[in-house]
């Protein structure tokens, strides 16, 4: 049951935030939040097409900003060109879309509450999005985000307006805008800054190898090296069952463009313990590659002992030219074969139309 009272101010911010002026400069822009009820610093930025608000992501919890490190300053791309992006990031999501982009999980809360939109682009969609998941109804506590978020926007927007706060936007481009709230007196203070991410509260160690894997190894130990490089990755297609996106593992190799594996998995654990097996059988038929090239940290984990053993060297790298060009023509092939959205019919009975 959601909590009515909540998502009907959250729609009331979002439609006057989307009716503010200046918030152009904040366009693709990362904005932290430090309201002075939470001990985490909340992380947030709006698009912004032809003048027009689109979208506010918001990044509130450690795992979520832990995702914006890794894209921004890691090796491991996690958000590649050839993957679904709402499949493959971790936030908040308060966005304005048409009413075919709206989820039935989006559209039964709307009938809930009661509520309707008119207009292309004016459907206030709220959504929690966790990695490799369709996106899910926001708790109460993420509405309050969404709601602080928004009106510390609000709040910038006036402050600008206002002439009280000029915001240097060729600044920003090496440093965050930082503003600290405090929510009883509705005052702000603004700053530019260096963003400090947060720590990961368990630092992951290269998985070792199972007894059985050390078997297995002593077979392939002896076999050749050979003058090969991988590529290695998986993204996120748009086929989803329950909820869940699933996995397609890609390798191929760099010296002759050759997509040695292309298969879709139902988890990411079936992806990794695949990929091992894949990798042991590519030293049977043709040797130990001289080096592996890899862009997310879990595969690396997954890989590391073994590709110890074998003597073969793993590369972080943000680029796979070879499984760019195979993965874009597969985005391409599975975006075509998507069936449309599911039409809504006309709410003329809503009780509330933003």
């Amino acid at each position: 049951m959601v909590d009515k009272e909540k998502w009907l101010e959250m729609y009331k911010i979002a439609k006057k935030l989307k009716n503010t002026q200046h918030l152009d400069i904040f366009n693709n822009k990362y904005v932290v939040f430090n309201f002075d009820d939470k001990q985490q610093p909340i992380v947030a930025r709006i698009g912004i097409s032809k003048g027009t608000l689109v979208g506010v992501s918001i990044f509130p919890t450690i795992k979520s900003q832990l995702f914006l490190k890794d894209m921004h300053h890691g090796t491991s791309k996690v958000v590649d060109a050839f993957s679904y992006d709402l499949a493959s990031v971790e936030c908040l999501m308060v966005y304005f879309g048409n009413r075919y982009e709206v989820s039935k999980v989006s559209y039964q809360v709307m009938k809930q509450l009661g509520v309707s939109f008119r207009g292309d682009g004016n459907w206030i969609i709220a959504e929690s999005n966790q990695i490799g998941f369709d996106g899910k109804v926001p708790t109460s506590k993420e509405i309050e985000v969404m709601q602080q978020v928004m009106r510390g926007y609000l709040n910038l927007s006036k402050k600008i307006e206002q002439g009280i706060f000029n915001f240097n936007s060729s600044l920003h481009s090496k440093k965050w805008l930082h503003t600290k709230m405090n929510l009883a007196t509705g005052k702000s203070f603004e700053s530019l800054e260096n963003f400090q991410y947060p720590k990961a509260s368990v630092v992951k160690m290269p998985t070792p190898l199972s007894d059985l894997e050390k078997y297995e190894l002593n077979k392939i130990s002896n076999h050749p090296k050979i003058n090969h490089e991988l590529e290695i990755t998986y993204f996120y297609t748009s086929t989803s069952e329950n909820g869940q996106y699933f996995p397609m593992l890609a390798v191929a190799e760099r010296h002759s463009s050759l997509i040695v594996a292309m298969e879709m998995f139902n988890d990411v654990e079936v992806v990794i313990g695949n990929l091992k097996c894949l990798l042991y059988n590519y030293v049977v038929d043709f040797g130990k590659p001289k080096k592996i090239y890899l862009r997310l940290e879990v595969l690396k984990e997954a890989l590391w002992a073994l590709c110890h053993e074998l003597n073969i060297k793993i590369e972080m790298t943000n680029n796979l030219p070879t499984l760019e060009i195979a993965l874009i023509e597969i985005g391409d092939y599975l975006l075509d074969s998507e069936e449309l959205p599911e039409a809504f019919d006309d709410d003329t009975d809503s009780d509330y139309w933003f």
